[in-house]
C-alpha cells in the first residue's frame, strides 16, 4: 500500500456508507476556484467557514464539509495531518476514482 492509498481509505469506506461523490467533487472545484485580488489562487480550504458556506449558496457543500471534517476526525493517521484544503482535494480525486474515472496521484502539501 502507498501512501495515496492509504490517505483515500476513510474517504472510500465513507463513499459505501453515503454516496457523497458528487458533493465532494463540487466542493473541490468550488474551493479551487478560490478568488483573491482578482486572481485565481487556487485550493485554500475557504469552505471550512460558515460565511463561505453560506455565501456559495449551496446545501450540498455542507454536506461535503461535514464528510470532510469526519474524515479529518475520525479517518487515519495521514488524514489527522492533512489540511482542510488538502482533504478538500483528495475527497476530490477520491469521488473521480471512486466513479470510475481515472487512479490519479495525489500531491500532499497546500
Amino acid at each position: 500500500m502507498n501512501l495515496n492509498h492509504i490517505a483515500k481509505k476513510p474517504f472510500l469506506d465513507h463513499f459505501y456508507r453515503t454516496p457523497v461523490m458528487g458533493q465532494l467533487l463540487r466542493a473541490a472545484l468550488y474551493d479551487s476556484g478560490t478568488v483573491m485580488d482578482n486572481q485565481i489562487v487556487g485550493s485554500r480550504g475557504v469552505l471550512r467557514f460558515n460565511t463561505e458556506l453560506q455565501r456559495a449558496q449551496n446545501p450540498q457543500l455542507n454536506l461535503a464539509m461535514k464528510t470532510v471534517m469526519d474524515v479529518k476526525k475520525n479517518g487515519n493517521h495521514i488524514t489527522a495531518i492533512l489540511s482542510i484544503s488538502d482533504l478538500i482535494q483528495l475527497g476530490g480525486y477520491t469521488a473521480v476514482e471512486y466513479c470510475g474515472g481515472p487512479s490519479m496521484i495525489f500531491k500532499m502539501g497546500r
